[in-house]
């Protein structure tokens, strides 16, 4: 679409810093933690979504005086994000599990907006300031010979921590603003598990899985 004057380019450079630590107690328990701080561009549909261009969707910078838009200000911003893990775990001849715990503190997060393009699928935009705790469990235990557990299961808290919302009221004719500070955030369940069992033997395998999905919204 140059030859209508959509033609942008956007440049990201980024510094992703991450540092850990392992320290093994003895043979079967070991302590780890680790720090990042990692940044992602939007997708280009962010930017404009051209399939919906027929639709009226265009692109999404700002706008100068003269009604162009300004290609080196896209209104999407890329999402930054603090996070923080601490852990230990456990190894034998029968077992091995992992227990995890994590912080992430995003800032500018892409979620999903609660509405949609005409395909169906979700618009997504920044959140001014998000916030995801989780516990995570793993475990692999050899109950017997050739028969083995799987199993693994999350815990988590995702919410806004700081974002408005504008809400156009078409019979009044005006548009007014909507914190949803303390939300939760769409497309992420709080709950997860998996579970399966597999037995090999006389040269063949069997396995029965099992899983869990918490409640989780659209918006």
């Amino acid at each position: 679409e140059r030859y209508v004057g959509t033609d942008f380019r956007v440049n990201y450079l980024f510094f992703n810093p991450r540092l850990g630590v392992n320290f093994n107690l003895n043979e079967q328990w070991h302590l780890y933690g680790n720090a990042s701080y990692t940044q992602r561009e939007p997708r280009l549909k962010n930017l404009y979504d051209a399939a919906e261009s027929s639709g009226g969707a265009v692109p999404q910078f700002s706008i100068l005086e003269s009604g162009a838009f300004d290609y080196s200000k896209p209104l999407v911003k890329p999402e930054k994000l603090t996070n923080i893990e601490a852990g230990a775990g456990y190894t034998s001849d029968w077992l091995h599990c992992i227990a995890n715990v994590y912080a992430m503190d995003f800032s500018d997060e892409i979620v999903k907006s609660g509405a949609l393009d005409r395909f169906g699928q979700p618009i997504t935009g920044n959140a001014d300031r998000t916030l995801h705790l989780g516990l995570e469990l793993s475990l692999r235990l050899s109950v017997a010979s050739g028969l083995d557990i799987d199993a693994n299961a999350m815990f988590s808290r995702s919410r806004l921590q700081k974002h408005t919302v504008w809400e156009t009221d078409a019979l009044a004719g005006f548009t007014r603003p909507v914190a949803l500070d303390g939300n939760r955030i769409a497309g992420f369940p709080e709950q997860l598990a998996n579970m399966r069992l597999t037995w090999r033997g006389a040269g063949l395998s069997a396995s029965v899985a099992w899983k869990y999905v918490g409640d989780q919204f659209t918006d």
